[in-house]
């Protein structure tokens, strides 16, 4: 116990101390919220146009209803001509969640109303 503080008197003590600067109240908070604006600009190789955007929707929209329709015919070959398939099913189950879920977050992101 003894040792830690000693250790943490002596990295207070060799920490530098740095010199106060006069800085009026005013020029303190004005930086201070300066730092917390944002721009409505956005950089141009983030920038994707509403086109792009429906085109990636619609590709995302289309592998979801592929998937769905391979886990309905993987359940229904589990099911009624007793196929072994379970780990197949499964696997295509969780990834037409996981693509749902994706799908349903980047359209609201992206279309959400203003």
């Amino acid at each position: 116990m003894l040792r830690i503080m000693m250790l943490l008197l002596a990295m207070t003590c060799m920490t530098p101390v740095l010199a106060a600067q006069p800085v009026s109240q005013g020029d303190a908070d004005a930086a201070m919220i300066k730092q917390f604006e944002q721009s409505d600009e956005v950089a141009p190789e983030r920038a994707i146009s509403t086109k792009r955007k429906h085109e990636i929707l619609f590709l995302m929209g289309a592998g979801l209803l592929i998937l769905l329709l391979l886990t309905a015919a993987l359940g229904l070959a589990m099911g009624i001509w007793e196929k072994d398939v379970f780990t197949w099913h499964m696997l295509s189950a969780g990834l037409t969640l996981t693509l749902a879920i994706v799908h349903a977050v980047v359209s609201f992101v992206w279309f959400y109303p203003d």
